[in-house]
């Protein structure tokens, strides 16, 4: 049954994903981090000569897609919970890697650098996971990232 409800779960996210997509694309991809109370979401769309970070593009779903991966991070048992999904829907159908936590390794390391703490070891390292990610699905091409404060109605930005 759990490995029904998770089928069930996956195939909603895939929904959620694909429901608000205005631009014709070649893919969407999900990066997320779980552990207790927390959530973190990044989706990437791929278009032609970009992957293109769109998660201002899903305030509708955002909630909803954090709640599902959140559901499938519980359905697993305790000391068996992944750390990060990359989670990709490509030519129809859908791909799951799962990240268990003592596979994260920190290309920096705390005790060898006074000045860098654990939470930024860790930043690092999601980072570095999130986009050798979205080069896996989506090749080598440029990520952009919509500029931090929305444009002016009329005002475009060059991808």
């Amino acid at each position: 049954m759990k490995d029904q409800d998770n089928i069930e779960r996956f195939n909603i996210i895939c929904d959620l994903l694909l429901e608000n997509t205005e631009i014709p694309l070649e893919g969407i991809m999900l990066f997320s981090e779980v552990g207790p109370g927390t959530c973190t979401l990044d989706i990437y769309r791929n278009l032609w000569d970009c992957a293109l970070y769109v998660n201002d593009g899903l305030d509708d779903n955002f909630t909803e897609i954090g709640d599902e991966i959140m559901a499938l991070w519980k359905s697993e048992p305790r000391g068996k919970r992944w750390a990060r999904i990359a989670f990709a829907v490509l030519g129809g159908m859908f791909e799951v890697a799962f990240t268990y936590p003592d596979e994260i390794k920190h290309r920096i390391n705390p005790n060898d650098d006074p000045d860098i703490d654990m939470e930024t070891a860790r930043n690092e390292d999601y980072d570095r996971q999130r986009e050798e990610a979205v080069r896996r699905y989506f090749g080598d091409k440029p990520i952009v990232y919509p500029p931090l404060t929305p444009p002016s109605v009329g005002q475009l930005f060059e991808l």
